[in-house]
């Protein structure tokens, strides 16, 4: 399952910064990968993965996520929670 620009973030900062992506449980460690603009996927993890970082100034994202339903196949609706933050 892949949901393209599933997220917008505007993101407003003074300083370097780096956007970080995690899943809340092991579980979902192996199945989900996130994106931004036409960047690579990359998987997510529980201690998180940096999606990308920016200068100083307004920066608006737009954020995919991709999901290999695997073992959820048979769910009809799949919520996959998903922690975002800026660290700068």
């Amino acid at each position: 399952m892949e949901a393209p620009g599933a997220v917008r973030v505007t993101v407003h900062s003074n300083v370097p910064w780096r956007l970080r992506v995690a899943v809340p449980a092991p579980e979902w460690s192996a199945a989900v990968a996130v994106r931004v603009g036409r960047g690579e996927y990359r998987p997510v993890t529980e201690a998180g993965v940096v999606v990308t970082t920016g200068r100083p100034g307004v920066h608006e994202l737009l954020i995919d996520y991709r999901v290999d339903r695997g073992r959820w196949e048979a769910e009809p609706v799949l919520r996959v929670p998903l922690v975002y933050w800026i660290e700068g």
